[in-house]
């Protein structure tokens, strides 16, 4: 029974750890194994690839993600040791004073137990279809955006995610009033990110993302966002739950229109 870096070759192996429901975990772990700032990791016994997580490193803050424990090998107490495993290297090797993951219902206790704290919710919802509106008012992204984006985002967040954001600018859809940049959309990040400033422009970005459908995910506490994909016919089908451990950060979920995933707020 040893715990080692997960590779590439690993990929492959996947499969069998794939939970019902779930995307598929093939295009996760490539992007863990190729990002300079995550730390994918297997369990194995006997050679056996028995579980799976990653770190990932921010700034100053990290995040743990896809903790996950093949069928049968479950109930073992595998899942708490790649976990404790995640936390020593990013909490000992990092110095992290905050750690954050978004937990499902099977996952929560035993987050709880090692000391992660419920921060929100995160509110998934279907079913429905925004008004197909490109906002007028979206501009490209240009070089003089970035620094106002990264603080943007960083207002939402409490984190420096500059490493994860840089190569979704191109693809953006920025909003500017009078000079000033209110709020934008990535989507070729995760699930497609949604910050803004005002639920005017937040609102107006969601239209954008989810004028086909979709599936949309917010904070419980962004209630604009969810009154407005509930006046569409959108309806909630399911929560995650976002946790954290350390020192806790005054993020502003109000702020979030759309999430990057369950493995990066």
């Amino acid at each position: 029974m040893k715990i080692e870096q997960f590779t590439s070759s690993d990929i492959r192996l996947l499969p069998p750890l794939q939970p019902e429901g779930w995307l598929p975990l093939g295009p996760y772990y490539e992007f863990y194994v190729n990002a300079p700032f995550c730390h994918p990791i297997k369990y194995t016994i006997d050679g056996c690839m028995a579980g799976i997580g990653c770190a990932i490193r921010h700034r100053t803050t990290g995040w743990l993600a896809h903790i996950i424990v093949a069928p049968e090998y479950r109930r073992q107490g595998i899942g708490t040791l790649i976990t404790k495993w995640l936390m020593n290297f990013l909490i000992g090797e990092w110095q992290f004073k905050t750690l954050h993951l978004a937990a499902t219902p099977m996952g929560a206790p035993i987050y709880r137990q090692l000391g992660f704290r419920r921060m929100s919710d995160y509110v998934f919802m279907r079913n429905g279809r925004l008004k197909d509106e490109t906002p007028t008012e979206i501009v490209p992204f240009s070089s003089d955006l970035r620094d106002a984006a990264l603080a943007l985002d960083a207002a939402a967040s409490f984190e420096d995610r500059s490493q994860l954001l840089e190569p979704h600018w191109a693809e953006g859809r920025f909003i500017k009033n009078n000079g000033v940049l209110e709020g934008y959309y990535l989507p070729t990040l995760g699930e497609g990110y949604i910050v803004a400033t005002r639920p005017e422009v937040g609102l107006a970005l969601m239209r954008l993302k989810h004028r086909n459908g979709g599936v949309a995910v917010v904070p419980e506490e962004n209630r604009e966002a969810m009154r407005y994909l509930i006046e569409n016919g959108y309806s909630e089908y399911r929560r995650g739950t976002r946790m954290i451990y350390g020192e806790p950060l005054p993020w502003r979920p109000e702020m979030i229109y759309g999430r990057i995933g369950g493995n990066l707020g």
